[in-house]
């Protein structure tokens, strides 16, 4: 299944607008306008793999291999920090477009370094600098 970083912000969106701090089930993943459930669990894995939520995986039985998530609780610290550095549409868009002009493949790295840099850009240009 192919990563779509779409997904993925909607999905740390969800989770920071969560009332409560019930689990997101394996059973019940949120449904997102567009993607199917696999498409949601397969993304909630990345997620947490990538540290960016706080879970229980669900493990192979014959390997240390993640296969679904048994529960997906919240952003952690670094999934909170993401979501700040892409919050905003406009900079969502121009990391996009940034990483693609460049020839880049779209990675949380590459994401996090760009927004990174745009929103120091931004700070320099509003302060003068």
């Amino acid at each position: 299944m192919k990563r779509d970083f779409d997904l993925v912000r909607k999905l740390l969106f969800f989770l920071e607008e969560k009332a409560d701090m019930s689990p997101i089930l394996w059973t019940d993943p949120p449904q997102i306008d567009g993607y199917n459930k696999e498409e949601v669990k397969y993304h909630l894995i990345l997620l947490y793999q990538g540290g960016l939520v706080d879970g229980e995986p669900m493990r192979s039985t014959s390997s240390d291999r993640i296969i679904d998530m048994g529960a997906v609780f919240s952003l952690t610290r670094d999934g909170q920090e993401f979501l700040q550095k892409i919050r905003s549409d406009r900079v969502w868009e121009k990391v996009k477009q940034k990483t693609a002009s460049a020839g880049w493949n779209l990675t949380f790295q590459a994401l996090s370094i760009v927004s990174s840099w745009l929103l120091q850009q931004a700070l320099r240009s509003q302060l003068g600098r």
